[in-house]
């Protein structure tokens, strides 16, 4: 029975997958974030500034997909401390924002040293809340203190 929607089922990856299926994945994830990307700008010449960010998020979500799947090509033993179930968007966006820290790093032409690369993750956990709330804030209406808050 396949997975929830929008949830990569990461159980159904084993051990011993063929890197070729996990390279398939990683391209089909980054198309999707590119997808994503391109109806968030669509948005945003529209004005639609909620809705478009929320656009945005999802795409570094697929990022993030696509950064753990990419690992588990290039790092097989990684594949062990992957959760069965990465249904968790705060988490998807937690690698897609360290995949992006440390390849800015890179392409900078600069090594991430141990205190370098702690200092590049600092924060990371708070604005990646921040971006999933966000996210939220373009989805729903919500009712807090009084006040409509409208997508």
């Amino acid at each position: 029975m396949p997975g929830a929607v929008g949830s990569a089922r990461l159980s159904a990856v084993k051990h011993d997958t063929d890197p070729a299926v996990l390279v398939d994945l990683v391209e089909a994830s980054v198309a999707n974030a590119q997808d994503y990307l391109h109806e968030a700008q669509w948005l945003l010449r529209r004005q639609r500034w909620g809705r478009a960010q929320v656009f945005a998020i999802l795409g570094r979500e697929e990022l993030g997909k696509a950064s753990v799947y990419l690992l588990m090509v290039l790092m097989p033993g990684m594949r062990e401390l992957v959760p069965l179930e990465f249904r968790d968007h705060k988490a998807k966006l937690v690698v897609a924002e360290i995949s992006q820290r440390v390849s800015a790093h890179m392409v900078g032409g600069t090594q991430v040293p141990g205190l370098e690369l702690i200092e590049a993750f600092a924060g990371v956990g708070e604005i990646t809340g921040a971006d999933n709330l966000a996210k939220k804030r373009g989805m729903y209406v919500d009712f807090e203190d009084g006040v409509t808050y409208r997508p």
